[in-house]
C-alpha cells in the first residue's frame, strides 16, 4: 500500500478518500490478467491527480488520502488492512 496525505485547513477528523490498486493475476483459472487497462489506468490516474494536487498547491477543507492498495485481486487484502486501521482510529472516511 503507497499513500499521500493532504491535511485539512480546518479542524477535523473527516478524510476523503480517493483509491486505486495496482496488482493484476490471472484469477479463478484464468490466464488472462487484464490489469493493465483497469489497475493500471485507475493508478495512473491517481498518479495525476497527485501530481496536480503538487504542481497547484491544492488545499483542501477536510483530510485527503491518495491510497494505492495492493493484495485486491487475491482478496482486498490492501484496503482491508486500510479500512480496519480506520475503524480502530475511530476516523470518518467518505
Amino acid at each position: 500500500m503507497n499513500r499521500s496525505h493532504y491535511p485539512s485547513t480546518e479542524n477535523t477528523t473527516e478524510t476523503v478518500l480517493i483509491s486505486s490498486h495496482y496488482d493484476s493475476r490471472g484469477s479463478f483459472g484464468s490466464t488472462r490478467a487484464p490489469g493493465g487497462n483497469d489497475d493500471g489506468s485507475g493508478t495512473v490516474g491517481l498518479l495525476a491527480i497527485a501530481r496536480t494536487i503538487k504542481r497547484l498547491g491544492i488545499k483542501f477543507r477536510s483530510n485527503v488520502e491518495l491510497v494505492v492498495f495492493a493484495g485486491e485481486e487475491q482478496g482486498l487484502f490492501g484496503s482491508k488492512f486500510y479500512a480496519r486501521t480506520f475503524v480502530r482510529l475511530r476516523c470518518f472516511v467518505f
